[in-house]
Parts: structure tokens; C-alpha cells; sequence
């Protein structure tokens, strides 16, 4: 585990420190097989399961229960992993930057691009009443 990528997402994702000290003592559980984390059919599972399912599953310690390191681990795994998300930001931002518009600031095109971008995510979202960014794995 590349524990400096860990903590510059922990510091980013759990702004309270105290949360932050709970998580890091709840991962050394983790990392070295303690608690329900020794279980083999746990230890198993990591590699047979989906990482959302495992963390689902066995992401609490039943004597500890405590979800601070389940709801970490359930928030990175639901962080977008595309460059769709760019790739129409881009587009929004090239239907904004014309010939006409080139004079604009960046602060003030980034601005637009933002305006533009929540408002056909808002729309989407008001028309399939899904929510805007979901995740599906195919099996």
C-alpha cells in the first residue's frame, strides 16, 4: 500500500483530525490481519469479490464496530475512475470559448464553464431521476 497516496486522501477526504487518528489505528487492522480482517474466508474474499461488495461485507469489525474506515474505503471506491467527466467539461468549454467569446478571463470562462456544466448535469438528472453520476460494473 502506498501509504503517502493514503494520507494525502485522508487529509483531503476527513478534514477532522480526530477522524483521521481513528481511521489510521482502524487501517493498521487492516493491513495486518487483525480482528475480522484475519478471518480467512475475509482474507479470501478480498481477491473474489467486487472491492465494494468486500468492503460492504466485511469492512466493520463486529468487537470494534466502528464504519470510519468502511465509509473511507466506500467513498474512494465510489470516486469517478473516467475521463468523461473531462472529456464533456472540455466540450462545454469549447461551446463557451468562440471566436466571439476569446477575450473572455479565465476566471470568468471557468466560471461559465461551471454555470454550463451543473446546469446540463442538473437537467439530466430532472429528466432520467437518476442520480447524475452512477456507477454500474458489468459481471
Amino acid at each position: 500500500m502506498h501509504m503517502i497516496g493514503f494520507v494525502d486522501v485522508l487529509e483531503r477526504i476527513i478534514p477532522d483530525r480526530g477522524k483521521q487518528d481513528k481511521i489510521s489505528t482502524l487501517l493498521d487492522f487492516y493491513t495486518k490481519s487483525k480482528g475480522i480482517f484475519s478471518r480467512d474466508i475475509v482474507i479470501r474474499h478480498r481477491t473474489m469479490k467486487l472491492p465494494t461488495d468486500w468492503w460492504a461485507a466485511y469492512g466493520v469489525d463486529p468487537n470494534r464496530k466502528d464504519l470510519a474506515l468502511k465509509k473511507l474505503a466506500m467513498k474512494i471506491l465510489g470516486l469517478t475512475c473516467s475521463a468523461s467527466g473531462c472529456e464533456r467539461n472540455w466540450s462545454t468549454f469549447e461551446a463557451i470559448h468562440t471566436k466571439k467569446s476569446n477575450r473572455l478571463e479565465l476566471k470568468k470562462l471557468n466560471e461559465l464553464v461551471f454555470v454550463q456544466y451543473n446546469k446540463k448535469l442538473r437537467e439530466r438528472f430532472k429528466v432520467g431521476k437518476k442520480s447524475p453520476i452512477s456507477l454500474t460494473l458489468s459481471t
